[in-house]
């Protein structure tokens, strides 16, 4: 049997893709209603957006695709009983979860700190819907992600690892990335707690603002003159402006 799909770049839609192997592929807004799904192979398709109104031959389809509650579904079907992967908004990188690597995306999308306008490809980076993404999303982000891992409150600003505590590893990688401000090409992971693509005192001081000590209980409570030198190593990078503290 032939696999097959046609789209039109007008409307993004696609008239047929009946047999055809879709397994891993960003159908991110794309409008399938009324398109041909028979035993096409769905399995990690990405279906956030996704207009499948009156798709045919759905039920004929394989695998488990990740569908959000945006994701328009013929009536009467039933994803669960089909076996399909309901998928949190905070997730953008086609798994269920939500980590690091979903924020680093954000991230990459350009300076949340003076606001991106959204586009096709960026929407869904829009959390609160207000066609701009920037710090607000930030923080509806590391709120939706702390909730879907079973945390009753927000990651913090400066949780570079995300395991919901702001500790002296977090303080150490963000030093470890420290660029002053201006630098570029910083996400999440690298310390950029205000997502303008650097790593400054602006981020580390939130950090320390933010400081917990490690709440997980296989990791050692840090000694406080170790947030101490820290601290001082922070005040020496911002006097220096990344430069050495010994120069």
């Amino acid at each position: 049997m032939r696999s097959w799909l046609t789209c039109t770049a007008v409307s993004s839609s696609c008239v047929g893709a009946a047999h055809a192997n879709l397994a891993g592929v960003n159908l991110t807004g794309l409008n399938l209603a009324s398109a041909r799904l028979a035993s096409a192979n769905l399995t990690g398709a990405d279906l956030y957006s996704t207009n499948l109104t009156n798709v045919n031959y759905l039920g004929g389809t394989t695998g488990s695709p990740h569908y959000y509650p945006n994701t328009t579904l013929p009536p009467g079907f039933d994803p669960v009983a089909k076996g399909w992967t309901l998928a949190p908004y905070c997730n953008f990188t086609g798994d269920t979860t939500c980590d690091v690597l979903d924020i680093n995306r954000m991230f990459e999308v350009g300076n949340l700190r003076t606001g991106v306008v959204t586009s096709v490809s960026t929407e869904r980076f829009d959390l609160i819907d207000n066609n701009i993404i920037d710090a607000a999303d930030i923080t509806e982000w590391l709120s939706q992600a702390a909730t879907e891992v079973g945390y009753d409150t927000p990651f913090s600003r400066g949780d570079v690892n995300l395991d919901h505590d702001v500790d002296t590893r977090d303080l150490t990688a963000m030093i470890i990335g420290f660029t002053s401000a201006g630098g570029t090409g910083k996400t999440w992971s690298t310390g950029d707690t205000d997502g303008d693509g650097d790593v400054d005192s602006a981020d580390l001081t939130m950090a320390i603002i933010n400081f917990t000590g490690a709440s997980n209980t296989a990791a050692a409570v840090p000694e406080p003159s170790g947030l101490l030198l820290l601290v001082l190593a922070v005040g020496c990078l911002a006097a220096t402006r990344g430069r050495s503290c010994r120069s």
